[in-house]
């Protein structure tokens, strides 16, 4: 089976787990990112699109992020995005699963779990295919941090997804949808700049062209399109930081280095100037986040911007499709042999992972529905 991801950071972080397990018997194309919302996912669509709807699988993953963070700082238009969202998913003549990982205390945050379950009604309602991660019983030391679970038991995960996906293939695959009016506009760097102008930035995920943002640029737009987001590459230098100025306002953008496509905080219409930030301004506020970021500021480096037409009369034609059902039966059994470490004990586990993988797999074997 061709399977095409669209995910966060466990889906980054899953190429040595979940995402390696499932590449045994499957042919995996990873275009994920880490730390960022589904506008991200909606540009790799746009991209993309010829080649997901190619693919027998899409399996996406964003709850994390829109759970911990996104969803608060949208505020009340975050449910209207997220539908829009997945509006756009059913569009596409591939089957399509939301994946939803879990978070270490999501079951003690009721606001948490109801954003969870907003997600899931969401997604079943536009007959997208559903498997919570959080219905598993995860226990604390089967997370690496609060958001991602370790190496090994996503990758306990992957085994078992496979075997799911083995033992019951999913619905006949979607057909027959389209859209019109698409809201969503994606300007890139190509068409920002001179070809002379361009950066490439290449790893094993991506690869997209960049401006270093060195003087002030206009890019033109109706007067109706809303910039939703900003891509972004960064790579600090002594953990300095970078940002920009849109249309008069100061924003810096994350110490963390990678490529992000972060929300905007700004309610914008029409042409947007961006301009570099002040050589002497001391600090400014984050991008989308409550905090500020202090100087020095070292060059932005863009790569697109995505738009939303406010005017747009959205025409979507969703797929003909049905859910399907994906149960994990043997996680809980082999989820209990995964005993908390003690201090002592954690570097003698982690160099023993490459022989606990090898187990899982005869062990996931073993439990294999007979046919």
């Amino acid at each position: 089976m061709k399977i095409t991801v669209i995910g966060t950071s466990n889906c980054v972080i899953g190429q040595r787990g979940f995402l390696q397990a499932l590449s045994h018997e499957h042919d995996i194309q990873n275009l994920s990112s880490g730390r960022t919302t589904f506008y991200k996912h909606i540009k790799t669509i746009i991209e993309h699109r010829a080649a997901i709807e190619d693919s027998d699988l899409l399996i996406i993953d964003h709850s994390v992020n829109d759970v911990n963070f996104y969803a608060q700082a949208f505020g009340d238009s975050y449910a209207t995005r997220c539908e829009e969202f997945y509006d756009f998913l059913s569009t596409l003549n591939t089957r399509v699963l939301s994946l939803l990982f879990p978070m270490k205390d999501t079951q003690s945050k009721p606001k948490d779990k109801a954003r969870y379950n907003a997600i899931k009604a969401i997604s079943l309602s536009r007959g997208i295919s559903c498997l919570d991660l959080n219905e598993q019983p995860f226990q604390a030391h089967h997370f690496r941090d609060r958001m991602h679970l370790t190496t090994d038991v996503s990758y306990l995960v992957g085994l078992s997804l496979r075997n799911a996906l083995k033992a019951g293939q999913p619905s006949a695959k979607p057909h027959g949808g389209g859209m019109k009016n698409c809201p969503f506009h994606l300007v890139s760097a190509k068409s920002l700049v001179e070809a002379s102008a361009l950066k490439t930035f290449k790893n094993n995920l991506l690869q997209l062209d960049y401006f270093e943002l060195t003087e002030s640029l206009r890019i033109a737009a109706p007067p109706d399109h809303a910039l939703l987001a900003i891509g972004y590459l960064h790579r600090p230098k002594k953990k300095s930081a970078s940002g920009l100025r849109i249309n008069g306002n100061d924003r810096g953008l994350a110490y963390v280095s990678g490529y992000f496509l972060e929300p905007v905080d700004i309610d914008t219409r029409g042409d947007i100037l961006i301009e570099p930030l002040a050589a002497s301004l001391p600090s400014c506020s984050s991008l989308m986040r409550p905090t500020d970021i202090y100087a020095p500021f070292q060059t932005c480096c863009l790569s697109d911007f995505l738009f939303y037409d406010t005017a747009a009369a959205p025409q979507w034609s969703p797929a003909q499709r049905s859910c399907f059902e994906i149960q994990l039966p043997e996680v809980p059994e082999l989820l209990a042999g995964f005993c908390a470490p003690s201090a002592s004990r954690r570097q003698t586990l982690f160099q023993a992972a490459a022989k606990t993988r090898s187990l899982l797999r005869r062990t996931l074997r073993g439990l294999r529905p007979k046919t």
